[in-house]
């Protein structure tokens, strides 16, 4: 059964869903139409839409991720950063067979600017046991200081309008 763009953000906007179970729900063929609910305007239905297609075992889903990977949305990234996770926890063989996408993607998202993207991405990394090997990681210290530095900026900005 395929489905329509309205009936998909029903299921996915119900109360306490079952992410599996919706995964479930789907096929291949309404790839398509969930990705296209990444790009939504509503973070709430694009987060949802993430979690559905890293739930789900084609290569297909990855287009979705990668648009929240590559937006300039930081909460977008951050739920990115979860798919991939999840992405990841499927993964039940060696780090040596993890599809090269994931790695190409947690990349992205390890470089980027905004220090909270970066730690998520870390625990998502983190998640798969020696995985972190293939990528360049701060140490938790040196981020942590950046994001208090960043708190601080923001701080001093907003006390200037009052």
């Amino acid at each position: 059964m395929t489905y329509n763009k309205e009936e998909v953000k029903k299921i996915i906007n119900r109360d306490n869903p079952n992410y599996k179970e919706i995964a479930n729900t789907f096929s291949e063929a309404d790839i398509p139409l969930i990705t296209e609910l990444v790009r939504e305007p509503d973070k709430s239905v694009s987060a949802k839409a993430l979690v559905i297609l890293s739930l789900m075992d084609f290569d297909s889903t990855y287009e979705g991720i990668e648009f929240a990977v590559n937006s300039n949305d930081p909460i977008l990234k951050i739920s990115a950063a979860q798919a991939l996770r999840n992405k990841l926890s499927m993964q039940t063989s060696g780090n040596d067979l993890i599809p090269n996408k994931i790695t190409e993607l947690l990349n992205k998202l390890n470089s980027d600017e905004d220090a909270g993207v970066k730690k998520y991405t870390r625990n998502s990394i983190n998640s798969k046991e020696g995985y972190s090997a293939n990528f360049n990681m701060e140490n938790d210290k040196s981020l942590n200081q950046k994001i208090k530095r960043k708190l601080k900026n923001l701080s001093r900005k907003f006390n200037k309008y009052f």
